[in-house]
């Protein structure tokens, strides 16, 4: 602005000045007409270097403050990053602290290090798989074998809880891998569980509540869930070659393209359950019901079905050839049609409507 009024001002002079030497051509001399141009002259050309002057300084300001301003983003980044350091290294150490509390024998302080852990994965997210790693690890250990007096201990069940419980909000059940082989769960309380694709093959697991759990695509070969409540369970194409689940209760669970070759399920309620595609090869269904599931397409070549209950069942394009112990009276209530699969000697029931001679085609 200052520049500006400046060279209005020289301007208004060399105007005036001007005007000066018209009057001065009309009845004065002609030097001081002369001069008073000159001076005009040499008032604007002052103007105009002043005002140069002062645009280079208002440059120079300029780049001082963008260079001012570069310096201030370098030390908030260098504050930012020194930060991180300091409280990347206070999850160390918390991190650290949490796996020596677990390596204690008092059950009080190996609990605060479970709990230490579930906070640590919760303010870190890069360090969750390796807590997952930890916990589990810990579990194998700790479970391995039958504890003292049979009794799930209360630290083992809130790892437990912290690796699977989703309503803890700790991000722990995203897509880790749970390796959990061969660990004694006996009567734990897991319902709702996150286990999906979670290795227990070995684990014994009799008794467990697992209610609406999520273990689908699990390996579960040879685990047993003996009496165990898998009410609702989601265990679509989950492994249960010779798993042991006599007594449990699946109702209403989701057992599609799962295998159970082998699998013992003598006495288990699977009423509602969803068992298409499910292969049962050689499994022991004695006096299992089946009463409004869905077999559609499931294989049961060479099972036990002695005794087994199919009041509204679906056997659409099921495969009962070659099974043991099933007679006629047991399949009158069950649904099926012509791709229904019969053994040998059994011929579908008269609701059926499949023409005679006609059916497992």
């Amino acid at each position: 602005m200052v520049c500006v009024g400046f060279i209005a001002g020289c301007l208004v002079l060399w105007v005036v000045f001007g005007y000066w030497t018209i009057f001065l051509d009309q009845g004065a001399h002609t030097d001081l007409k002369n001069f008073a141009e000159i001076l005009g002259g040499m008032v604007l050309a002052a103007g105009v270097a002043v005002a140069l002057w002062r645009t280079n300084i208002a440059d120079q300001q300029a780049k001082t403050a963008a260079e001012q301003a570069r310096t201030a983003v370098e030390q908030a980044e260098t504050a930012a990053n020194q930060f991180d350091l300091a409280e990347q290294g206070q999850i160390t150490d918390r991190f650290n602290r949490a796996i020596e509390q677990l390596g204690k024998e008092e059950a009080a302080i190996r609990l605060g290090g479970i709990y230490s852990l579930e906070r640590v994965a919760s303010d870190s997210e890069k360090d969750r798989r390796h807590i997952v790693e930890v916990l589990c690890s810990f579990i194998r250990d700790q479970m391995s074998e039958t504890p003292k007096g049979n009794r799930l201990p209360t630290y083992i069940q809130t790892a437990m809880s912290v690796l699977t419980d989703a309503s803890r909000g700790n991000s722990l059940q995203g897509e880790h891998q749970y390796n959990l082989r061969g660990v004694w769960l006996v009567n734990a309380e897991l319902s709702g569980a996150y286990l999906r694709g979670a290795d227990l093959a070995n684990a014994d697991l009799s008794a467990v509540d697992l209610s609406e759990a999520n273990l689908e695509n699990a390996e579960l070969a040879h685990v047993s869930f003996v009496g165990a409540n898998l009410v609702k369970g989601r265990m679509a194409n989950a492994k249960l070659r010779r798993a042991d689940l006599r007594g449990a209760t699946l109702s209403g669970a989701d057992l599609q393209d799962a295998e159970l070759h082998y699998a013992k399920l003598d006495g288990a309620n699977l009423t509602g359950a969803r068992l298409r595609d499910a292969d049962f090869f050689k499994a022991e269904l004695k006096d299992v019901d089946f009463s409004g599931a869905n077999l559609q397409e499931a294989y049961l070549s060479g099972a036990d079905l002695s005794g087994a209950r199919f009041v509204d069942t679906k056997l659409h394009g099921a495969v009962l050839d070659g099974v043991d112990g099933l007679e006629v009276h047991q399949i009158r209530e069950a649904d099926g049609d012509e791709t229904t699969v019969l053994p040998a000697g059994i011929s579908p029931p008269d609701k059926w409507n499949v023409p005679q001679g006609v059916h497992g085609a």
